[in-house]
């Protein structure tokens, strides 16, 4: 699997990582409560292989995003001194992940979220850790290569997510008003709506759909160009100066030690943990980018 992206994309949608700014009343309001709880709470997916996913052993979940996140929470030790801190792992949806960092009921959202300027009105982002493009999974044979053949056909898209909104924009734009909406609640449901015929098509990031055609049981593809730019990155709170700039500093400091690689490869192009299947996905241009010269500025989800 390849991603394409154009020169143009890649310079017309540079935009500033919206972190909190330092006279903000709550900065450091996360980092207090870790530091009085003795708590780290990361929210995860389930089923988001091979960013998070269960651990078949009932150990903590595993995944590309996991082991990011395990850095960050070891750099956030550190700043606390050493104090005694252990790691709760909680599962989210696409529905309530962002709430649930509002809530304080997890620090870090470390699943596959897409950074969104709507979202950025809510919580921060990390510096990508990965950049997806939105794709369908159909079955062999289905006559389906592309979003306009859908038709009236029915397309699986996730409550909450870009692959949603994306559905509803081709309905508007691209002259499918005819097009049938499904919303499931995991990629996992989304993917046995396909294998059942309950739907024609599910829309989800790339590189999620190659891990479902994997365990799939029926024969299954994943077709079609590239619908959107996606930027995924760690949640978490914009109100926290304190914990934005060990979030900026850590992250860079991943990719400039050469640490971010080593993590890809065992991810992305090594046999998966406790799964046995290797993806093999090399890098798309933006992230060997990120590789070279980890920035501030992240390229902003679009639809294309």
């Amino acid at each position: 699997m390849k991603i394409t992206f154009s020169a143009r994309v890649c310079a017309a949608l540079l935009a500033p990582v919206l972190f909190a700014s330092a006279g903000d009343s709550l900065a450091g309001a996360t980092l207090d409560r870790i530091k009085q709880s003795g708590v780290v709470n990361i929210g995860f997916r389930e089923a988001g292989l091979p960013f998070s996913y269960k651990n078949s052993d009932q150990g903590a979940p595993l995944g590309y995003s996991i082991d990011v996140c395990g850095a960050l929470v070891d750099a956030i030790k550190q700043e606390l001194r050493g104090k005694n801190t252990e790691v709760k792992y909680v599962p989210v949806a696409g529905s309530t992940r962002i709430q649930a960092v509002l809530d304080g009921k997890i620090d870090l959202e470390c699943a596959n979220s897409t950074n969104t300027k709507a979202r950025r009105d809510q919580v921060a982002f990390s510096m990508p850790y990965y950049f997806a493009a939105a794709k369908l999974l159909v079955k062999q044979n289905s006559g389906i290569s592309k979003l306009e053949d859908m038709g009236a056909k029915t397309l699986a898209v996730l409550k909450g997510t870009t692959g949603a909104m994306i559905a509803e924009n081709a309905r508007k734009t691209r002259g499918m008003a005819s097009l049938k909406i499904m919303v499931v609640d995991s990629s996992a449901d989304g993917a046995l709506a396909v294998e059942k015929g309950t739907a024609d098509a599910f829309m989800q990031d790339d590189i999620l759909l190659h891990g479902l055609k994997a365990q799939a049981k029926e024969a299954l593809i994943v077709v079609g160009g590239s619908l959107s730019v996606e930027p995924l990155a760690v949640m978490f709170n914009k109100n926290d100066a304190e914990l934005a700039a060990l979030m900026e500093r850590e992250m860079a400091h991943l990719y400039t030690s050469g640490k971010m690689k080593l993590i890809y490869k065992k991810w992305f192009q090594s046999p998966l943990p406790q799964r046995g299947f290797n993806l093999n996905v090399p890098s798309n241009p933006l992230l060997a980018d990120m590789f070279s010269r980890p920035s501030g500025f992240v390229v902003d989800w679009t639809m294309l």
